[in-house]
């Protein structure tokens, strides 16, 4: 029987990914849970795996090709002997349908979620090609009339391209050209977790309402802790006393930790009720998000643990899904760039971002009416307004306030 190996949803927010590279080839017989290939989504290069033993017969994508959630990418031969059935809804590697090889490019774009394109009964087209040649209005007359470099003649998405580039080369170049200054310039294509987030970003900073605040704190206490757990070779960070801080703050403005979900038909707001800290992290070619899970139900040196070891997956690309799924709100650190403050874009569906500069010593008035110098961390978060609205976000900021600067932390 025919098995069709399609690209689960990894994550919320995952609509697509980019194949990076084919570990297998078209007749190369694999056991379960062989790698067939590697694909790189918005957050981390991740692995596609054998559903089950057979023999790969077909691949319908090539290196750099972007495909959608739910579009088959490979079809497996199990050899066993069956009865082959359509299938409408095509499912991810880990519940593979069985389909009849005529069926396989109409399961990879029959799903709710899988856009339709046209199809072409007497020329092999990739769902990538077709995806693309839609994209280009070529009619079918001209998709036609292109000749096929993949297996049996497909048409693959290099193909497309390349006709495009011969029946109309200049409006291939016309952008580019307007914007050359002169010829000392070089072009750099985008990676794909770079694509992917700047197509992420664009949509929360157009779509969502966003308003900021602005929370000047005085960290003197988280110093002295700090400076005493090091004495006892117990390594804490300022990040990890913020995750705990607003995990804290949280409990008491559980609004802060929903989502604000949108859909064609409606509009929800969907109560998370663990709170799940993320932590922008820089890595080469991008930003990746790992989660800190029911940060409020931790410790600080549980903390810095599991932060740790986050970053370390982060910096050498060992992320897994499970890593950096079911955020609920997301604390973004410059400090250590000597910026003293900044706005940060949400995290969509995320209600509120935090963006952390660097500690400063500031000369401040105590309550003795005297001028002392303290160190002043200063945070502006970002929230959505459409899920809370100012006075719920100020209070959540003092309680924000007031907790970062207490004596009072769970340590061990």
């Amino acid at each position: 029987m025919k098995i069709p190996v399609n690209l689960p949803k990894m994550g919320l927010t995952m609509e697509e990914a980019t194949i990076v590279k084919w570990l297998k080839q078209a007749g190369d017989v694999v056991n379960k849970n062989d790698v067939l290939l590697e694909v790189e989504t918005d957050k981390s290069v991740l692995e596609i795996e054998a559903p089950t033993a057979g023999t790969v017969i077909e691949r319908l994508f090539d290196e750099g090709d972007s495909i959608k959630v739910s579009e088959t990418i490979c079809i497996l031969e199990n050899g066993e002997k069956g009865t082959d059935e359509k299938t409408t809804n095509p499912v991810n590697v880990q519940d593979p349908p069985v389909v009849q090889e005529e069926s396989i490019i109409v399961a990879a774009t029959s799903s709710k979620n899988a856009p339709m394109y046209p199809r072409f009964p007497n020329k092999p087209v990739s769902p990538a090609a077709r995806r693309k040649a839609h994209e280009m209005g070529l009619t079918a007359e001209e998709i036609q009339s292109i000749k096929g470099s993949g297996p049996r003649n497909r048409v693959i998405l290099r193909d497309i391209t390349s006709y495009s580039k011969q029946v109309n080369p200049v409006s291939q170049t016309t952008n580019v050209e307007h914007n050359v200054i002169d010829s000392n310039v070089e072009f750099e294509k985008l990676t794909t977790i770079r694509s992917l987030t700047a197509k992420k970003l664009t949509e929360s900073f157009r779509d969502v309402p966003q308003f900021m605040i602005k929370k000047s704190i005085d960290v003197t206490n988280i110093n002295d802790i700090k400076n005493k757990l090091s004495e006892l070779n117990i390594k804490i960070s300022l990040n990890d006393f913020i995750i705990q801080g607003v995990s804290q703050a949280i409990q008491k403005n559980r609004i802060v930790n929903n989502y604000f979900i949108e859909t064609e038909n409606e509009m929800r707001i969907q109560k998370n009720n663990k709170i799940n800290v993320g932590l922008a992290v820089a890595i080469d070619g991008g930003l990746v998000v790992p989660v800190v899970k029911d940060a409020d139900q931790l410790s600080l040196v549980d903390i810095a643990r599991k932060r740790d070891d986050l970053i370390q997956k982060a910096r050498t690309n060992r992320l897994t899904p499970n890593d950096m799924n079911e955020g609920t709100i997301t604390i973004s650190n410059l400090g250590a760039f000597g910026v003293d403050e900044f706005n940060a874009i949400i995290n969509k569906p995320e209600a509120a971002i935090l963006a952390v500069g660097s500690v400063v010593k500031q000369p401040v008035v105590n309550e003795a009416d005297e001028i002392v110098v303290k160190p002043i961390l200063t945070i502006t978060a970002s929230f959505d307004h459409r899920i809370l609205d100012g006075a719920v976000a100020a209070q959540f900021m003092k309680d924000l306030s007031a907790i970062l600067e207490s004596k009072d932390w769970k340590i061990v």
